[in-house]
């Protein structure tokens, strides 16, 4: 298995959650580095996916991911300051 980076890891009952920040080097990696196949489970631990996204990019990402089973989408509105 390749290595990847991850934002955030969750262990918790029975699985493991990889979160990741659409366009955070973390991402790049897991687009890069991360075949599908290789991230169905983790030492025997099912894996879910959590990509957090901002709602202008939400169609992108889930095109990126729409044959991946075990990718979830959650896209939320972000505040631009200027």
């Amino acid at each position: 298995m390749n290595k990847i980076a991850v934002d955030y890891l969750i262990e918790k009952e029975g699985e493991y959650i990889l979160l990741f920040s659409y366009g955070s080097s973390a991402f790049k990696s897991l687009l890069a580095d991360a075949p599908e196949d290789e991230l169905k489970n983790i030492n025997g631990k099912p894996v879910r996916i959590i990509i957090l996204v901002a709602e202008e990019a939400e169609e992108k990402v889930r095109l990126m991911f729409r044959d991946w089973k075990n990718v979830e989408i959650k896209s939320q509105k972000f505040l631009v300051l200027k």
